[in-house]
């Protein structure tokens, strides 16, 4: 579970009303505030919830939002019920507090101490500010990332023979690194293929919770650790922020992101001459070609095939009994790391010692 995040809505009181299973930290009940959300008939059961840790925006909000107070908690609900205005002049970087997808609605409270927060409704495209006493509401859409060439990265394709069961990968380097280019299917005690199918396995390879996936790769290769994933993503990032607690880079063109399998991405923004317009498709130019083999749940239950994949590191989380993980969804043009709890299966791509 994505701790950062609860320990920041601990701190301010904040908590959300309604959630079905599709939240990727909605039924995780070790050290977190009761939460649930309210989704709407449309949102999709096998999408999480994003919930967001960034820095907040300074996008102030300009109309205020109609509040109804909780009787029985006190919190403030933000009925989100926005349109979909789509003349909206001002764009939003997409850095908010929070974001929020297929959520009919918000209680959260909006004091002094949460001054400055900012809650993104992407599927609305309304931005909330907390000015100490009430939330703010107004119409943003994306802002067009302004745009700068991609850093050739010279890539020589390999092979990689697994000797304990006889499986050949691609392999691929880039940079300095040799990583695998594509995911690990080695069948181990807590290996799991998503939803037990064996073509999902082969397709997308295994998932793996932690302690297994520390020791799952094969003679001369390893886990990646922060390093590592650095490495690679850096020369392929248009922003990288390094001061957030998750780490977070910005991706042109979604260089590593495999250009088919994944669910069309259909968020908006307001390119140069005021119109709106879609995101760039992944482009794969590095070759890492990573598929959306989305993850298991510590119950059991899978989750994100087609929209999200998540890739073990060796990096420890700031929670005890927590590692990172890198984090790239099927509607945004960038990559996340959180630190997750170690239950949770995930996808292993190894690198070569």
């Amino acid at each position: 579970m994505k701790k950062n995040i609860l320990f920041a809505m601990l701190c301010f009181g904040a908590f959300f009303v309604g959630c079905d299973d599709s939240s990727s930290a909605s039924d995780d009940s070790q050290g977190q505030p009761s939460t649930e959300t309210t989704s709407s008939d449309s949102a999709n059961p096998d999408e999480p919830t994003n919930l967001s840790s960034g820095e907040a925006s300074d996008v102030a909000g300009s109309s205020s939002s109609q509040v109804v107070v909780d009787p029985s908690t006190g919190a403030i609900q933000i009925p989100l019920s926005s349109s979909n205005d789509e003349s909206a002049e001002d764009c939003f970087d997409g850095n908010a507090k929070i974001t929020i997808t297929g959520v009919e609605s918000l209680n959260m409270q909006c004091t002094e101490g949460a001054k400055g927060w900012t809650i993104y409704n992407s599927d609305l495209y309304t931005l909330y500010t907390c000015d100490g006493t009430q939330w703010n509401e107004k119409v943003v859409v994306l802002c067009k990332h302004e745009e700068k060439p991609v850093q050739d990265v010279p890539a020589t394709y390999g092979t990689l023979t697994d000797a304990r069961d006889g499986q050949t990968y691609k392999t691929i380097e880039i940079g300095e690194q040799t990583w695998m280019a594509e995911n690990l299917n080695y069948e181990s005690n807590t290996s799991y293929c998503y939803q037990n199918s064996l073509d999902s396995c082969d397709k997308y390879g295994r998932l793996y919770t932690y302690n297994e996936a520390d020791t799952v790769c094969p003679e001369g290769y390893r886990l990646p650790t922060k390093m590592d994933f650095d490495n690679l993503l850096r020369p392929l990032s248009e922003t990288v922020y390094d001061e957030r607690l998750d780490w977070h880079y910005n991706l042109i063109e979604l260089s590593i992101k495999a250009t088919t399998d994944w669910v069309p991405d259909t968020t908006t923004y307001v390119n140069e001459n005021g119109e709106l317009t879609h995101l760039p498709d992944a482009t794969n130019s590095s070759g890492y070609t990573l598929l959306p083999a989305g993850y298991m749940k510590p119950n059991g239950g899978f989750y994100g095939a087609g929209k999200d994949t998540y890739l073990w590191s060796s990096a420890d989380g700031s929670d005890a009994g927590t590692k990172y993980a890198m984090e790239l969804e099927y509607r945004y043009d960038g990559v996340t790391f959180y630190w997750w709890e170690l239950d949770y299966a995930f996808s292993v791509r190894c690198v070569k010692k």
